[in-house]
Formats: structure tokens, sequence, C-alpha cells
């Protein structure tokens, strides 16, 4: 019996001193897996313990990561500043236009920016800015721009990219310079003579775009942009593409769906409606429709009498005084009403625009005063709006993109009719049913490609490497598309999942939340599991989401119970969503990464594993997009038509709200949606790097698929050089090890 004892006793002895001999290397893990770096280091230096090199380890990996990355800036600020100068030269060789006059102060400048240099600042820099200009939503303008914009676009996007590796104090000064100055001053001339022309898509990319990009607290520029964008898209309303035309458009629409569609979200939308303020953004649309259609252009293409326009305009302002009359202290939907019959019966009289077309765009205004994810699908875009929804269609199975004006195939999707078709990643598709695709937007392809299950589709494609064309016929089959993928694709349907294959790390990652999604998670787990699983890495970002119950499975498989998220409507009981005990890796160190594309079911998810009541996940990367809502959709209008609208803010387990994007936008903050435990911004230069890394892991080709020397960046890539382009995958690396550390895991280096 006193030999039990003593054994036992002895036993005790071992794992007390044991586990004392790691509390220092636990907490500095602890502190590295929280992004505490500078705690941890004070917690080594000071430590004597055994194990506590690990914790170095760690330390001298973040260490060189950090290093690394600051002399990338540096390096990237001097190449971006002499690219920037560069083109002062150039416009004052002649070369360029020198629109900005540049002559007048290029020598100060350079003095300036030799003196920035010597006393370069070490801040952290800001975060990235995406610095290509967009193309006008769905814009039909094909006007080219004149040799001045074009000059002012190249400024524009030397100072932008100067400013994307700029230190806090570099890009202060940046902003507050003379050419800056200089600059802005010359593009708000030159977009207002474009605006009085009409070409408010030059004007927008020439100047506003890039205003409201560098100048980010600055509501005029905000403003103006917005009013640019609204125009655009007016324009592009009016004028027939490849794949419909201005009447498919407003098919179907009648006044009853407004009055439906009014009364419905009067009682069920999650705050009360502003009628006012709904009121005047539906008329002020209803006068930017008369401003575009003021500008001849010979590709509009509805009927208006224009000869109308100016007793339209003055009508249609005359009403908006109506209203806005001070002796109108409580709006109602029924003045809501009113105030468009007033504006149908004038535009009857004047405009004589079909009804269909102000019906569409006063109710799409009027809805958009609400948030940005309620609005109205007209019957025509039903089925595409089925298709978003749901992840599935009839197709033959592409990824495909624009590149250099081409459509461009850029991957197969496994056991889907391309794949055994003769069409391969790297092809140019020409045609569509011999509809040139030039000039095609992508949403237009796809509507062309996808199409009832076990028709056929004419593609008209040139392969990669030569000039002759082939017609290639595909039959169409139901596709679904595949939400969890792995690093990188073996073959077909298999994918690697272990990043790390000596420390047994995996890497999943989903591209959205639909109805399979749950059963891939599952299988990749399991496969996973086969070889040892010690920590995974869950990749959410541009994840913009899907259905909330996928995203509820996806939490029950990391904790064991209890509440995942709630959703509270304004009106009724509050829904609550629990974990069913369907938990996988309840125990496995996690991190979640995540960034500003990570939306909706992504926050529901990255929210909840890491809420306080469970802490069962670190997130890594940057903020959320914070969308913080929940919406659904229903045949309320009529007529096919359908609204998707928002009914309720969902909650997170211990209580704390998704922060709302469009509601703090509103107040002036930008603390919106989740926020990371160890942030880390990438710059735009890095994003290329991963976006083409991961495009070369993702591709699918045909067996015998060679690709050219200038797609080397296509081909598969190793893990080592994976997690080298992706700077939060590696940040997540190492704080995934810190928590495998604190678990008393062994970690490898």
């Amino acid at each position: 019996m006193r030999n039990r004892l003593s054994i036992i006793a002895a036993v005790l002895l071992i794992l007390f001193t044991a586990a004392y001999a790691g509390e220092d290397l636990n907490k500095a893990c602890i502190a590295i897996s929280k992004g505490n770096f500078k705690k941890a280091e004070k917690i080594v230096q000071n430590s004597s313990e055994e194990g506590i090199d690990k914790a170095e380890n760690l330390l001298g990996s973040y260490e060189k990561f950090s290093e690394s990355r600051e002399k990338f800036r540096k390096d990237k600020y001097s190449e971006k500043q002499q690219e920037l100068q560069e083109l002062i030269d150039d416009c004052l060789n002649g070369k360029e236009s020198n629109i900005l006059k540049l002559d007048e102060f290029a020598e100060q400048y350079v003095e300036e920016k030799e003196k920035e240099e010597d006393a370069e600042d070490e801040q952290d820099s800001d975060s990235p800015e995406n610095i290509t200009p967009p193309t006008a939503p769905n814009s039909q303008d094909e006007e080219e721009k004149d040799s001045e914009t074009e000059a002012l676009i190249d400024f524009f996007v030397a100072m932008s990219n100067v400013k994307e590796y700029a230190s806090d104090k570099q890009h202060e000064e940046l902003l507050k310079s003379e050419l800056m100055e200089n600059l802005k001053e010359t593009a708000i001339s030159k977009a207002i003579e474009l605006e009085d022309k009409g070409k408010w898509a030059e004007s927008y990319t020439g100047c506003y775009y890039w205003l409201n990009t560098l100048y980010e607290d600055n509501q005029e520029y905000e403003d103006k942009a917005d009013n640019l964008l609204e125009k655009m898209t007016v324009k592009s309303s009016f004028i027939d593409s490849p794949c419909e035309t201005a009447e498919n458009r407003a098919e179907g629409i009648e006044l009853i769906m407004l009055k439906r569609t009014i009364k419905v979200l009067t009682y069920t939308y999650i705050t009360p409606l502003d009628f006012e303020k709904m009121l005047h953004a539906g008329l002020d649309r209803c006068i930017t429709v008369a401003e575009v259609l003021s500008f001849p252009d010979e590709d509009i293409a509805v009927s208006y009498d224009r000869s109308g326009i100016n007793d339209y305009f003055a009508g249609v302002r005359n009403i908006k005084e109506k209203y806005t009359s001070s002796i109108l202290e409580n709006y109602y939907h029924t003045q809501v009403f009113q105030a468009f019959n007033e504006v149908l019966a004038l535009n009857k009289k004047t405009l004589k625009l079909p009804s269909e077309v102000l019906i569409m765009h006063f109710t799409e205004s009027l809805l958009s005063e609400l948030d940005p994810y309620t609005n109205i699908v007209w019957p025509f875009f039903v089925k595409e709006f089925q298709k978003s929804i749901t992840q599935e269609f009839s197709g033959i199975g592409v990824e495909i993109s624009k590149e250099g004006g081409r459509l461009i195939v850029n991957s197969l999707l496994p056991n889907t009719p391309a794949f055994g078709s003769g069409l391969d990643a790297e092809d140019v598709i020409l045609e569509v049913d011999g509809v040139s695709t030039e000039g095609m937007s992508i949403n237009c392809a796809v509507s062309k490609i996808s199409g009832p299950e076990g028709t056929t589709v004419s593609l008209k494609v040139r392969h990669k490497g030569s000039d002759k064309t082939e017609i290639i016929k595909i039959e169409r089959g139901r596709i679904v598309v595949p939400t969890v993928k792995g690093w990188k694709r073996q073959k077909e349907e298999d994918w690697s999942y272990l990043i790390d294959e000596e420390n047994k790390i995996g890497l999943i990652r989903l591209t959205s939340f639909s109805e399979a999604t749950t059963e891939q998670m599952k299988k990749a787990i399991e496969d996973m599991r086969k070889d040892a699983l010690n920590g995974l890495i869950l990749d959410l970002r541009y994840n913009s989401g899907g259905l909330l119950s996928t995203a509820v499975d996806i939490v029950d498989m990391f904790i064991k119970k209890g509440p995942v998220v709630s959703t509270k409507p304004r009106m009724g009981m509050p829904e609550e969503h629990f974990a069913q005990h369907e938990t996988f890796l309840p125990d496995c160190p996690l991190v979640v990464l995540i960034n500003e594309g990570s939306a909706s079911a992504s926050e529901i998810v990255s929210g909840a594993l890491s809420d306080p009541r469970y802490e069962r996940a670190t997130l890594v990367g940057s903020r959320t997009f914070g969308k913080g809502s929940v919406q659904t959709v229903t045949a309320a209008p009529g007529k096919g038509a359908q609204l998707k609208y928002t009914m309720a803010f969902y909650y997170l387990p211990s209580g704390q709200p998704v922060k709302n994007r469009y509601q703090l936008e509103e107040a002036g903050r930008k603390d919106w949606g989740i926020a990371p435990d160890v942030k880390l911004e990438m710059y735009g230069s890095e994003f290329e790097d991963y976006f083409d890394v991961q495009q070369g892991n993702d591709i699918l080709v045909q067996d015998g698929h060679v690709f050219s020397e200038e797609e080397d960046r296509k081909k598969k890539h190793s893990a080592e050089e994976t997690v080298n382009s992706d700077p939060q995958l590696e940040m997540g690396l190492i704080v995934l090890k810190a928590k495998m550390l604190a678990e008393g895991m062994d970690v490898k280096f």
C-alpha cells in the first residue's frame, strides 16, 4: 500500500513538475496566438525553463516574416516613387500630355522626394487599395478617352501606387503635396467638362473614382462618385446588350408590384420605413432618367419624346417641391403612391417614356435608400436570381474570365459536360451560339452558355497556341459548384489538404455555403484524419456567404453544444440556432482566415467560433465585410417578380451583433463586421501573387495540357510556394503552431 502511494505521489510530482516547467511556454504561445508578439518576447526573454526555445523559434519565424514584409514595402515604395518620377519626366519631355503643367514645379517636387527618402518613416503602411479603375457596371459607353483623360488616369494610378506602400506619415504628405493638389484641381475641371457632354463614365474613371479612393473620408467626392455611377447605371439600362434588350429588362413590370412591395416592407422590414427619404430618392431617380435622355445617343433603345424633356424636368421638380413642403409633417406609403402617380401622369403628357421603365427606376431607387441588400427582382431576371441562391444550375461546367477583352476558359469543373468535350483551360471562346463574345460581359456570357438541362450550346473556340478555330457543341447538364477546396487540386475532385505535412496541419477553403457544403466539408476532414490532423486552417476569405443552416452546420463541427446564432426581426419572436452535437473536431487547434470579402454566413461562422463563449478559433487577416443582417425572399410583388429584403439582424452566441456596415457608414464609423484577433492587411501586389498561385493550384485541365512559358504562373505550386505567396496564410500558420504548442503538441520547425 505504501509503495503504491509512493508511486502515485511520484507520478503526481512528475506531472506537476512538467506542468510547471511548461508554464512560460504556454503563456508565450497564448500571447502569440492572440497577436501579442511583444508580450511573448518578454516572457521568453525572462524565462529559463526547458522547452521555451520552441516559443523562441516561433518568434524568430515571426521576426523574419515581419522584416521581409517591411523590406518589401520599402522596396515597393521606392519603385513606385521612381515610376511616378518617370511619368513626370515623360510629361516634361512631351511623351505624355502635360495637362498638369508640371514644368512649373518639377524641380521642387524632386527635391522634396529626395528629402523624404532620406528621412523615411518606419511606421506600418495603410491598408492597400485596389488601384484598377472599375468598368462602369453594365455600361455600354464605348467612347475613346482623350489623351488628357488618359494622362490624368496615369497620374492617379501612379499616386495610388505610391500611397499603397507609404507609411502613415508618407501618406499624409502625399495627399498634401503640390503635385496632388494640382492633379486634384485639374481632374475636377476635366470631369466637369466631360459631364457637361454626358460622358459620365469618363468623368468617373478619370476623376471621381480616384478622388473617392484617395480621400476616403471626403463625403463630397463619395456623393459625386455615387451620382456618376447612378447616371451610368441608368444609361446602361436603356441600351441593348448581347444577352438582353432594354425592352427585356422592363418585361412584365406593373405598378401593382411597387404597391405590394411597399406594403410588405411597411410591416416586415427590419426598421420602420422613412417614407420621406425613400420618396425623395425615387423622385431624384426620375429626374436622373431625364438628365440621361437629354444627351442624344444612338445606342439608346427606349422610346421617348425628346421635345417633352424640359416640361418633364420642371414637372417632376414641382412634384418633389410639393412633397417636401413643411405642411407634410408625417409621410405614409399612400403619399409615395400619390406622388409617383403624378409623375406617371406627367410622363404620359411629356416625356412619353414607357411607364414600365419609370416604375423600374423609381422602385429600385426607392429601395436603395433602405440598404444595399433589399431589392426587387423583376420577372425577366428571376431565373438568374434563383441560380445565384442555390449554386446549382444547368450548364457545361467551366470557369471563365475576361482578359484583354477576350472570353477565356480559366478551368474546367470535374464530372461536367465540358470536361470531356474537347474544351480546355486557356481556350478563347469567340462565339456562343453564333453570337460574338466581343464586348460581352461575364454575366452575359454565363447566361448564354447556361440553359435548360439536355439542350445544346455551340461554342466557337480557339485553342491555346493555335490560329485555327473549332466549333464545339456541348449538351448542358446539371452543375453543382464545388464549395470546399484544399490548397491544391490533385485530380478532378481530389484535393491536397495538408499544407504542412510534417506537422499535419490542414487547410480547407470554403468558397460559399450551399446545401452540398456540409457533406463536402465532412469528407475533407475525414480524408485528413486518415493520416492524422493536428491543426486546421479554415479559409473564409472572399466567401460572401450562403445558407444560414449550412453556416450553423459548419460551426457545429467544432463546438460540442450551445447557441451558434440568433436572428431578431423587428416584429415577431427571435429565432435561435444551436449546435446539434455533430462535432467532428471539438479540440483540434483552429485558425480562421478572414478579410473584407468575408460576409454574411462567413461572419456567422468566424464570429461564433471566436466568440468569448467558446474561444474556439483565432481569427487572422482583416476586418470582414459587415453585412450583419438576414434577408428573405418573397413572391409578394406578384406577376412573377420577387422581393429580397432585410428582415432581421443576427447576433452571436454571447449576444453581440455583427456590426452592420451600412448603418455604421451612415454614422461615419468603420468598425463594422468581425475584427480579426491578429490583424494583417495585404498589399495589392501580394494579392496578385496570391491569386496567381491559387489559380494555378485550382486549375483543372485536360490530360496532356502544356502551359506556355508566359502562362507558367498557372502551373501547380508547392506548399512552400503557396505559403510564401500568401502573407495571411503564413501568419495563420505561425498562430496555429503557437496554439498547438499551448496544447502540448510537438511542433517541428
